[in-house]
């Protein structure tokens, strides 16, 4: 359920013809600290009549100011514009609805090897202002992003979902999903109840609730030549990445590595250090056995010279 809390002192201050004071549109709009983000609950017990880890509380909706100022100028990647469509598309479809957060229907990434799934992603949660979370559903995952059920002597896992949307406030992640295509029948289903529009629901076994999942925006990373599974298919739309094909477009996509790197490091505000390593970067990005992990790596020895490891 989306409550949005209400602001007396807001209220106050426009009945007595005060201006409230400036903020950073990339921060939550607040005023003598009364948060006016929508909000909403996220879980409910079935086990218990306490749910546990905080998550009886609402969690924020986030990203309304960067819905209406528009995210994809600030993306970067002009080269794929499939990608920034289906986000134009999703922004565009929050706003007509009047829904002030970021959300976006269930997507599958694909593209060639190095094309950068992980980084797209990563990338428009940090622009999105919403958290990422990451997950594996692969047959060779031990736990698979939806926790464990109890099996004998072995206890009920908690999902990492629910972790994360405790830990972080945010009832509107971005959760990218790795390994579906080696993903057994037990976990397919239980991530195609979790993405379903129509269901968006997991029960979590370890902690005995059922988790809301219906503003979460799930991106589905495939490898090259791997297929969507088909539980997945009747709501999940495909976009496909593509490599930068033009010189300054391969130079931006190194410059992307490394803000993707300073977001990490918290160094953003400083790049103009790096710029030395900018020609290098991009000449070795053109490289086409290079992935994005790689480039990553890369950018990050950039920093530790820079910067130092720490």
């Amino acid at each position: 359920m989306v409550i949005l809390f209400e602001n007396p002192a807001l209220d106050e201050a426009r009945e007595a013809g005060i201006a409230p004071a400036p903020c950073d549109a990339r921060e939550d709009a607040t005023i003598e600290g009364w948060d006016t983000s929508p909000t909403m609950y996220v879980a409910e017990s079935y086990a218990a009549d306490v749910v546990p880890w905080g998550l009886d509380g609402p969690r924020q909706l986030r990203g309304g100011d960067r819905v209406t100022a528009g995210i994809t100028p600030r993306l970067g990647c002009e080269w794929n514009a499939e990608w920034l469509g289906a986000i134009d598309l999703a922004c565009r479809h929050q706003r007509d609805a009047d829904r002030s957060w970021f959300h976006m229907p269930p997507l599958a990434v694909t593209g060639p090897c190095g094309a950068g799934r992980t980084h797209v992603a990563r990338r428009l949660a940090w622009e999105a202002g919403v958290a990422y979370i990451a997950i594996d559903v692969s047959g060779a995952a031990m736990v698979s992003g939806f926790g464990s059920p109890a099996r004998g002597p072995t206890p009920a896992l908690p999902s990492a979902l629910a972790g994360a949307m405790s830990m972080t406030d945010c009832a509107n992640p971005i959760i990218g999903v790795t390994g579906v295509e080696t993903a057994d029948a037990d976990t397919l289903a239980r991530l195609s109840a979790a993405m379903d529009p129509m269901r968006s629901r997991i029960d979590d076994e370890g902690l005995g609730i059922t988790l809301d999942l219906s503003e979460a925006t799930w991106l589905v990373q495939l490898p090259p030549d791997a297929a969507l599974p088909p539980e997945l298919q009747d709501f999940t739309t495909t976009v496909a990445l593509t490599l930068p094909d033009q010189p300054d477009w391969v130079e931006l996509a190194w410059i992307e590595a490394l803000i993707e790197v300073a977001a990490d490091r918290a160094t953003v505000g400083d790049l103009g250090r790096l710029a030395d390593w900018t020609d290098g970067g991009a000449e070795r990005w053109r490289n086409p056995n290079l992935g994005a992990a790689a480039r990553y790596r890369l950018a990050m020895t950039a920093f530790d010279q820079v910067y130092g490891s720490g």
